[in-house]
């Protein structure tokens, strides 16, 4: 059963959302999770670098299972032209790369160990970030929670299994610079969208239709009492800069072909990607290709979907920590 959405209770996170200003005047969102009882602990402080998946989710680690995490800090970072990070026009991800490199600069200690992992649209992000040369001598590990790949080719998404909306939308974003008649329904959408999330009635309609577009045990997450609200005010704080603009530019930047700092790029440290069998929304083979072309391991878990991260956020964190540079990998070619 739905759990009907009460505006008044759709508040703003109650953990701060911070605006990064870089050198050249521009700004970067950014969030800093703790997760230790820093009066029990003289442990290290560990450091995570987590790119989130749909824009203007900053705010999800708030709903994710958080028992028994310590000694750790997560910092969530924003791709350009949402929340609080200002747009940079129709930009490759490794354009971002610079920005999170001063940020980190600002907040981590020089000889900090660092991790990194993302969730479902935000390995895209997280991929520029593992290429880095000066990253990648710092990254311990990596790991991709139900990531979305192959988006810059049409019958890579096909021969995926993807499913046929989300097929249709990367079309739309690989023709979106080119071509009026591919700008006009993204357009559209974004804009249905974004009155959606400010009216109740549709929010509640939208609502809907978008949990059944999940597997059973997604759905028994999204409807669980006060993530409706969660998510509605999640949204609005993605548009708080940029508007829908911001959202296009990052669908467009995901479809973009690999920068080719990408191709035969040997990354010096380890990496698991999680996957569900349960997956609508990129299957379980997505996992597999980014994990066979990376030489990830694959971590893929009988009856979880998608949003696996919800209850599962622990065991990522414990199982990420443990990695350390022993391996190399390699990043897959552009296509």
């Amino acid at each position: 059963m739905l759990s009907e959405p009460g505006w008044s209770s759709a508040k703003p996170s109650s953990v701060p959302e911070n605006a990064f200003r870089l050198i050249n005047g521009d700004d970067l969102g950014y969030k800093v999770f703790d997760y230790y009882e820093q009066e029990l602990s003289d442990k290290p402080l560990r450091y995570i670098l987590y790119v989130p998946g749909n824009q203007g989710t900053i705010n999800e680690p708030e709903m994710f299972n958080q028992e028994g995490l310590k000694d750790v800090r997560v910092i969530v970072v924003e791709p350009p032209g949402v929340g609080r990070s200002t747009g940079k026009g129709f930009h490759q991800p490794s354009d971002w790369v610079l920005d999170v490199k001063q940020l980190l600069a600002d907040q981590l200690p020089k000889d900090a160990d660092l991790w990194l992992s993302s969730y479902s649209q935000g390995f895209r992000y997280a991929a520029a970030l593992a290429a880095d040369e000066e990253l990648g001598k710092r990254f311990q590990g990596f790991i991709p929670i139900s990531p979305v790949g192959g988006a810059e080719s049409g019958w890579r998404m096909f021969r995926l299994g993807y499913p046929f909306w989300l097929q249709l939308l990367f079309f739309l974003a690989r023709h979106y610079e080119r071509h009026a008649w591919a700008r006009h329904p993204l357009h559209l959408w974004l804009i249905w969208w974004k009155t959606t999330i400010h009216h109740r009635t549709l929010w509640k309609t939208a609502f809907r239709w978008y949990t059944r577009m999940h597997a059973s045990v997604d759905r028994k997450i999204l409807n669980r009492p006060g993530v409706p609200d969660s998510l509605v005010a999640m949204y609005r704080d993605g548009f708080a800069q940029g508007g829908f603009q911001g959202f296009i530019e990052n669908v467009v930047a995901a479809a973009k072909p690999w920068p080719a700092i990408l191709n035969n790029r040997i990354l010096p440290f380890p990496g698991i990607v999680w996957s569900g069998t349960e997956d609508r929304f990129v299957g379980k083979t997505s996992g597999r290709w980014i994990a066979g072309k990376l030489g990830f391991l694959l971590q893929e878990l009988e009856n979880e979907g998608h949003r696996l991260i919800y209850r599962h956020w622990p065991d990522i964190i414990q199982q990420l920590l443990k990695q350390r540079p022993k391996q190399s990998t390699a990043l897959p070619h552009a296509a």
